[in-house]
């Protein structure tokens, strides 16, 4: 992993799945702490185009509300759509976190 984490600059993920190795790579485009995140994706494996990822996040109770819009092709939105909620799941245990919902609003990738 190798991450330059302000505007302009890059990040190289390698995600081990179903033992093998999926490259991840981006740009970021927009980065204003603690509100919102904007960057590109690259994964071959998946899609051979960039493509746009924005979360923003609201203060909600003492948590927040977390808005993700991943902009790709209508044929792969259903693995992005369960790919990323398995993200924010595993990110809500490691944090520990109980009983939260990571289950879309509006349960659709943008194409």
């Amino acid at each position: 992993m190798e991450i330059d984490a302000r505007p302009g600059g890059w990040f190289y993920i390698v995600e081990r799945r179903d033992s093998e190795n999926v490259d991840h790579i981006g740009e970021y485009l927009e980065l204003v702490r603690p509100h919102r995140l904007v960057f590109t994706l690259f994964a071959g494996k998946y899609s051979l185009q960039f493509e746009r990822v924005t979360v923003v996040l609201q203060p909600l109770g003492s948590g927040c509300e977390l808005d993700l819009t991943h902009k790709t092709r209508p044929e792969l939105t259903s693995r992005v759509r369960c790919c990323w909620i398995e993200m924010l799941d595993r990110l809500a245990a490691m944090l520990g976190e109980t009983g939260s919902s990571t289950a879309p609003r509006d349960a659709r990738a943008a194409s």
